[in-house]
């Protein structure tokens, strides 16, 4: 089951889950790459400063995902996928283009397995 919910709430979620967050790219030959992370909410981006794996995957393959885990065993992990843009000072600004809550496994089945907080256009 699914649910939907308005945009503000990805900014919203990302303040409460917090600035440390794992960042997902595509490196050759399309396998993922995965580095720990912190990140800023602004602007309607979030930046990161990943290592320099990362910032190579994203200036040749833009299409990322950053996820953060659950915040003091609650229900939901967030999944923000998003277009990289890789900016001078080893940063990645993400631009969202969709976002969800998805349970983890554990959680009460009683809730939605994902909420979405913003659907790609």
């Amino acid at each position: 089951m699914s649910t939907e919910v308005g945009v503000d709430a990805l900014w919203e979620q990302a303040a409460a889950f917090g600035d440390r967050a794992f960042l997902i790219t595509i490196g050759p030959g399309g396998r993922p790459h995965a580095v720990s992370t912190e990140v800023r909410v602004g602007g309607g981006r979030i930046t990161a400063s990943p290592g320099s794996t990362s910032r190579a995957n994203a200036t040749d393959r833009r299409a990322v995902m950053l996820l953060w885990p659950p915040v003091d065993d609650g229900p939901y992990s967030l999944l923000v996928d998003g277009d990289a843009e890789v900016r001078p000072g080893d940063t990645i600004k993400v631009t969202p283009t969709s976002a969800v809550l998805h349970r983890i496994v554990g959680a009460d089945d009683e809730l939605p397995s994902c909420v979405r907080l913003m659907r790609a256009p």
